[in-house]
């Protein structure tokens, strides 16, 4: 799977203050993506982009995946469903925001402890992500872009 950052507006990131400092999510290696819908490969399609909006807890688990495509055909809500089913199954590294005024701070967890700058708060966060559905020599290709939590 092939990845490259979409640019999020401004005014859907989290603000920047100078006590304040963001540890970005990351997703998780072993998120498989969408299979091709076996029903649409006998059709010979041509491209067709997904366009979908992930919505992540703060616990990194994806909440909801929203269609964020203009029109709708059957073809497009067969894809569509094929990116949220997998997708339901993806995660994510928390967004991590620290404040920096409370020092350092130490966490234990299940994976051994960790030493924060400062006190760290995991976030809720939201991807946009296309998912590019395409075949070459009858086989399916699915090329994805994505992009940064809001900061």
């Amino acid at each position: 799977m092939r990845a490259q950052k979409l640019a999020a507006p401004d005014s859907e990131r989290y603000e920047h203050l100078t006590n304040i400092e963001y540890i970005q999510a990351l997703a998780y290696p072993e998120n498989v993506p969408p299979a091709y819908p076996a029903e649409l490969l006998a059709r010979r399609l041509l491209p067709i982009t997904i366009t979908v909006r992930l919505v992540v807890g703060a616990d990194g688990v994806v909440a909801g995946v929203e269609s964020l495509g203009a029109t709708t055909t059957s073809e497009r809500d067969h894809l569509f469903e094929a990116v949220r089913e997998a997708c339901l199954l993806w995660k994510f590294s928390p967004l991590i925001r620290l404040d920096l005024d409370a020092g350092p701070t130490v966490v234990t967890g299940d994976s051994g402890t960790t030493t924060y700058k400062g006190r760290p708060i995991a976030l809720p966060f939201h991807l946009d992500y296309e998912f590019n559905f395409s075949q070459h020599d009858g086989r399916p290709q699915i090329e994805t872009s994505a992009g940064n939590p809001p900061k």
